[in-house]
């Protein structure tokens, strides 16, 4: 497997409140973003599960990414482990054909993930 070189996961301050940010952009290849997944799922384990936080605001950045088989998977089930302790769910860089995905998502959660053409549009989404 590839070896990410760039943090895909953090919180981020926006407006005075904490977004926990998702970057899975950029990623061509699908064992990056198969090791992005992971790495994002450990960090959630490390910053959000043993710190008892609540009530997230999540933003998924897949701008400019392959999102497909396997990787598809394993975003349903990182999306699905936090489902319970988000407040709001925001996703940039969907393409039309990457709405099936997002559709499919929104069906098996039963709860909303909203797309945006851009970060800073999903930021201030997030935090209203």
């Amino acid at each position: 497997m590839a070896v990410v070189t760039k943090a895909c996961a953090s919180f981020v301050e926006y407006q005075g409140k904490e977004i926990y940010h998702v970057d899975y952009s950029e990623r061509k290849v699908i064992y990056d973003l198969i090791d992005a997944v992971d790495q994002a799922s450990i960090y959630s384990e490390i910053h959000i599960k043993n710190y008892n936080k609540k009530d997230i605001l999540l933003l998924i950045d897949l701008s400019n990414s392959f999102v497909f088989g396997k990787a598809v998977e394993m975003l349903d089930e990182f999306i699905q482990k936090l489902a319970p302790i988000t407040k709001k769910r925001a996703v940039v860089g969907l393409k039309k054909s990457k709405m099936i995905f997002l559709n499919m998502l929104n069906s098996v959660l039963n709860k909303d993930i909203k797309a945006f053409d851009n970060i800073e549009e999903a930021k201030e989404w997030l935090v209203e």
